[in-house]
């Protein structure tokens, strides 16, 4: 299919025996500009004289340029990476994979992101030898309000003469993700969890069942050991590598049931600034936010793998960490936090999978967002506690929340009134009305919903 003939018939007229004749130049085709490097095709040869015909085959490859992009380098002479407000250098690699010559590369580049203005994204590579690799650099501004970890999508149109026109694209990260999530888990028991809820906080994250060579990309790492009896032990090479990324100011969040105590200890546990004492195998009765800490207000039930715990989490004298989860009976710590000028940690022996969501804001979405708070992510934590204390009368609870689908409002009137209950969307612009000054008697009334109809978002 990528052949057509030129000219494909000679006429030798005579051949005496012994006799070659050379058909060079006689004989001419062309390839059309998408056939394959490499590519295998037959020509049939059909010999006719007045003696009689003969036929034969040969066997063609064509060789082809095979033009792709490689990894682009940031040279902005610091960390090599897009940061919002900074004007760069983006190198661009052209590789081609092809045997034949790729002559007069050009590329164009184009994006669609509203945080990048591409200041050059004309390139031109000159000839690129079979197996080669040419360089030219774009130069682009990426805008003072771009977000950590967003990525930004560069599409590439690549032209080489006479007429070969391919198209690429890459993706490039602006900044650093706010959160990655290390489930080393093996049950898999807490990372979904913290994955779903990074989601409905609309933090960008990258997730991932190891810990990476390169921690530079991320801001803050939540690591999930895993509970009791099936836990990921965290080797010495594991921890050094977080050590690091705290020394290099990063943040951690850490759970495991063992890990505090039994397991071995690794480079970074001592960074936490905790001592896990041991218990008694004790029931987890219910999970606290201690009072005066970033998750006060908070109580959880707690239902998860293993429930329950031989030993809790004490505050290392003379650091400055302090516990932020609590039992109620036993006043055993499940949490303990931890901030200085360099690093922040908070420390933990549950499954953040097996908190129970209970009215707001006790639920894994508010805890997280908590931790985040703590860890100085920008995140906005939405539900009915932002509503004015005016606008909610009686007792208020939502479930679940935060909510996909259908959901169910429980809420009580102190006196006979008429009642409106709007969705909103977090810019404030309401988007229905479940009830418009329905006259409602005193009591406890209960009201179901759905978002569905409504576009993906955070609604309050």
């Amino acid at each position: 299919p990528y052949v057509d003939w030129i000219d494909n018939s000679e006429d030798i007229e005579v051949l005496v025996p012994g006799e070659t004749a050379d058909l060079s130049g006689t004989i001419a085709l062309t390839m059309n500009s998408v056939y394959p490097d490499g590519h295998n095709f037959t020509v049939d040869v059909l010999i006719s004289a007045d003696e009689g015909e003969w036929e034969s085959r040969i066997n063609l490859t064509a060789h082809a340029p095979g033009l792709i992009t490689g990894t682009p380098v940031v040279d902005d002479g610091e960390n090599g990476r897009l940061d919002p407000g900074e004007t760069v250098e983006v190198i661009i690699p052209m590789m081609n994979t092809g045997f034949a010559t790729a002559e007069g590369v050009e590329v164009s580049i184009a994006t669609d992101d509203p945080y990048i203005i591409i200041n050059n994204g004309n390139l031109s590579f000159g000839d690129i030898q079979g197996g080669g690799v040419a360089y030219d650099a774009m130069n682009l501004t990426v805008g003072e309000n771009a977000p950590q970890g967003h990525e930004s999508a560069f599409f590439l149109t690549i032209t080489a003469q006479p007429d070969l026109e391919v198209t690429d694209s890459l993706q490039m990260l602006i900044g650093r993700y706010p959160v990655f999530v290390a489930d080393l888990d093996p049950e898999l028991l807490s990372g979904p969890f913290i994955k779903t809820a990074l989601e409905q906080l609309e933090v960008a994250h990258a997730y991932d069942y190891i810990i990476p060579n390169n921690l530079g990309y991320y801001q803050n790492i939540f690591v999930v050991l895993g509970r009791n009896f099936g836990q990921h032990i965290l080797t010495q090479a594991e921890g050094q590598k977080l050590a690091d990324f705290l020394n290099n100011g990063g943040n951690i969040y850490m759970e495991g049931g063992l890990t505090w105590y039994d397991d071995p200890e690794t480079p970074v546990h001592p960074m936490f600034n905790l001592e896990a004492e041991y218990v008694s195998w004790t029931a987890i009765d219910s999970v606290i936010g201690n009072e005066g800490t970033f998750l006060d207000s908070l109580s959880f039930e707690y239902d998860g793998d293993v429930n329950y715990y031989n030993n809790h989490l004490q505050p290392k004298a003379g650091t400055g960490a302090y516990a932020v989860l609590h039992s109620s009976e036993e006043a055993h710590n499940f949490a303990v936090a931890f901030a200085d000028e360099n690093y922040k940690t908070v420390g933990s022996i549950l499954d953040f999978g097996g908190i129970l969501d209970g009215p707001v804001p006790s639920t894994k979405y508010h805890l997280l967002g908590k931790i985040l708070e703590f860890f100085e992510v920008d995140v906005i934590i939405t539900g009915l506690e932002d509503l004015p204390d005016k606008e909610i009368a009686g007792e208020v609870s939502f479930y679940p929340n935060p909510v996909k689908d259908d959901f169910q409002l429980h809420f009580s009137l102190e006196k006979n009134q008429p009642v409106t209950v709007s969705i909103y969307d977090v810019q404030g612009n309401k988007v229905a009305n479940l009830l418009d000054h329905a006259n409602m008697k005193a009591g406890i009334h209960d009201l179901k919903g759905s978002l569905s109809g409504l576009p993906p978002a955070v609604y309050i």
